[in-house]
C-alpha cells in the first residue's frame, strides 16, 4: 500500500508539473499575462512636424511648439499603466519616448503639451499610474475656458496649449505609435483693402463678435455652444493690417464691426475658426460693387452658388456639368446703378466655358461648364459703363466645383465684405 501510495503521489506531482509548464507556455503565447512588447511613442506638434524638420516649417513661429509634455497610456479599462513627462522641452516640434514596455492588449494614449495653466486639467495632470483616466477626458466632454488667454504673438514664449490622443488600438508587437498634437487656438490677421481711392482712416479696433468662449479638450470638428466672446483685433496707428492674434476655435456665425472714416461698419465671416489653422481676413472697402446671381437651368444637388469677393473682383465656383446663367447688378451703397453697357473680356479659358448671347435684361451671360478638374479656371474682366460714362471694372474668376462639395455663403453690409483665407495648418 505504501508503494502504491508513493507511485500515486509521484504521478500526481508529475501531472501537476506538466500542467504548470503547459500553462506557462500558454500564458507566454498570449494568455492573461502576455510577454511585454516594446513601443516607441512619437509626439508631433501637428502632422507636418511628424513628417519634416522643424526648420522647414514656415507656418509656425518661435514659441508655438512644445515646452512641456505629459502622456498617459491607458489600458482597455482606462487605467493608467504608464505616465510619461518632460518639463524642459525647448520649444520643440516633436519628441519621442523610446523603449516603453507594455503587455499585449488594447490601449489608448492621451497627450497634453503646455497645459499647466489650464485649471480644468489640474486634476488630470496630477493623475498617477494605477489611477483611472477621467471619464470626461475619455469621452471628450471636458471643455477648456478661453484657451487663448495670455497668449501673445510677439512674446516669443507663447506656450500654446495642445492636446492629442489616439483611439483604442491593439498593441500586439513591437511598434511605433504616433500622436498628433493640435493647438487649441486659431491664429488670425486682418487686412483692410481700400478700393475707393485714398487712405481710409480706421478709427477703432476691429471687434469680432460671437467667438466661442470654451473649446473641447480634443478637436473633433464641432464646437461648444453657450457663452461667447467679443475679441478686439487692434490696428496700429494708421496702418491697415493688424498683428496676428490667437483666438479660440469657434463654429459660430461671426459678426464683426469696424469704424472706418467715422462710420461703424458691419460684416460677417464666411468660415468657421478651426483650431490649429491660420486665417487671413481681408476686408474690402469700395464705392461700387456687383450683386451677382448665379442660376442653374437644372439645379444639381447642393447647387446654391454664392460669389466670393476678392481684392479686385469675385470668384464663382460652378458645379461641374452645369448649364448656368449669371446676372449682375451694379450698386453704389445699396442703391442700383443704371448700366448702359456691359462688356466682357475673356482671359484664360481653361474650363472652357461656352457662352451664349445675352438676351434677358440684366443677364451678363449664359453658358455651360463641362466636367473638368477643379484646378481649372476661366478668368473674365467685367466692365460696366454707367449713364455718366464712368467705367467700373471687376475681375471674375470662374472655377469648377465638385458635385459633392457644399458651398459656403458669404455676406455683409455694404461696403464691407470679408474673405477669409486659410493659409495653412501650423
Amino acid at each position: 500500500m505504501k508503494r502504491i501510495h508513493y507511485l500515486y503521489t509521484l504521478g500526481l506531482l508529475f501531472a501537476l508539473t506538466t500542467g504548470f509548464v503547459a500553462c506557462s507556455d500558454e500564458t507566454a503565447a498570449g494568455g492573461e499575462t502576455p510577454r511585454p512588447v516594446t513601443v516607441s511613442l512619437q509626439i508631433g506638434a501637428g502632422q507636418e512636424a511628424l513628417t519634416k524638420a522643424e526648420d522647414e516649417d514656415d507656418k509656425a513661429i518661435d514659441g508655438e511648439f512644445m515646452h512641456t509634455l505629459t502622456v498617459f497610456v491607458c489600458n482597455a479599462n482606462n487605467q493608467i499603466v504608464k505616465k510619461l513627462e518632460v518639463e524642459s522641452l525647448s520649444d520643440v516640434a516633436d519628441h519621442t519616448f523610446d523603449n516603453i514596455q507594455l503587455s499585449k492588449g488594447s490601449y489608448s494614449f492621451y497627450a497634453f503639451a503646455n497645459c499647466e495653466k489650464l485649471s480644468e486639467l489640474n486634476d488630470v495632470l496630477a493623475l498617477s499610474e494605477g489611477n483611472t483616466m477621467s471619464a470626461d477626458v475619455v469621452n471628450n466632454t471636458l471643455t477648456i475656458d478661453k484657451p487663448h488667454e495670455d497668449l501673445s504673438f510677439e512674446s516669443g514664449d507663447n506656450r500654446i496649449p495642445m492636446s492629442g490622443k489616439t483611439e483604442k488600438m491593439q498593441i500586439t508587437s513591437d511598434q511605433t505609435v504616433t500622436i498628433e498634437m493640435i493647438r487649441m487656438v486659431s491664429r488670425i490677421q486682418v487686412t483692410v483693402n481700400n478700393l475707393q481711392g485714398g487712405t481710409p482712416t480706421i478709427g477703432s479696433d476691429l471687434t469680432l463678435h460671437g467667438v466661442a468662449k470654451k473649446v473641447k479638450l480634443f478637436g473633433d470638428g464641432t464646437g461648444v455652444t453657450g457663452d461667447v466672446l467679443d475679441i478686439s483685433i487692434p490696428f496700429e496707428g494708421s496702418t491697415t493690417s493688424s498683428n496676428y492674434l490667437y483666438i479660440p476655435e469657434s463654429y459660430n456665425n461671426h459678426r464683426f464691426t469696424l469704424t472706418v472714416d467715422d462710420i461703424q461698419r458691419t460684416g460677417f465671416t464666411s468660415t468657421y475658426l478651426v483650431r490649429n489653422h491660420i486665417y487671413l481676413f481681408v476686408i474690402n472697402l469700395r464705392d461700387y460693387k456687383l450683386e451677382l446671381t448665379v442660376e442653374y437651368d437644372a439645379p444639381p444637388i447642393g447647387g446654391i452658388v454664392t460669389p466670393k469677393e476678392t481684392t479686385t473682383g469675385y470668384e464663382i465656383a460652378i458645379k461641374e456639368g452645369s448649364t448656368f446663367t449669371i446676372k449682375a447688378v451694379l450698386k453704389q451703397g445699396e442703391e442700383p446703378v443704371v448700366v448702359k453697357k456691359w462688356e466682357i473680356e475673356v482671359g484664360e479659358n481653361e474650363i472652357p466655358i461656352t457662352t451664349n448671347p445675352i438676351v434677358p435684361e440684366g443677364t451678363l451671360f449664359a453658358g455651360s461648364i463641362p466636367a473638368q478638374p477643379t484646378s481649372n479656371t476661366t478668368t473674365l474682366v467685367l466692365k460696366a459703363t454707367d449713364m455718366e460714362d464712368k467705367v467700373h471694372s471687376f475681375d471674375l474668376t470662374i472655377s469648377v466645383k465638385n458635385l459633392e462639395t457644399k458651398s459656403t455663403p458669404t455676406g455683409s453690409d455694404f461696403p464691407m465684405l470679408t474673405l477669409p483665407q486659410v493659409v495653412g495648418i501650423y
